[in-house]
């Protein structure tokens, strides 16, 4: 398992997927910190497209991309505990 990647799936919805989709998955290996969570996509159909966005772009380039979704869920994570922090001093 790597630190950025697409999340582990099961069986059932492996399946559910579109083929092209599942033909990009199965590349590369699954990672703790997925792309939908960087690119604020979480929703079902919209992670599916997250994680498309991101298994193309990975095949361009392979280290800038994990980098930057990295970097991204890092900022993302930093502003919500601001902003969870700021909630608790009022």
């Amino acid at each position: 398992m790597k630190l950025v990647g697409v999340r582990p799936l099961s069986r059932p919805v492996f399946d559910d997927y579109p083929e092209d989709v599942k033909q990009l998955r199965l590349k590369y290996k699954p990672g703790c910190f997925p792309p939908y969570v960087a690119l604020l996509m979480q929703d079902m159909e919209r992670s599916i497209e997250a994680e498309k966005i991101y298994l193309t772009e990975k095949e361009k380039h392979p280290y800038t991309t994990d980098l930057s979704i990295f970097g991204s869920v890092f900022i993302i994570s930093l502003l919500i505990k601001y902003e969870v922090h700021n909630i608790w001093k009022r």
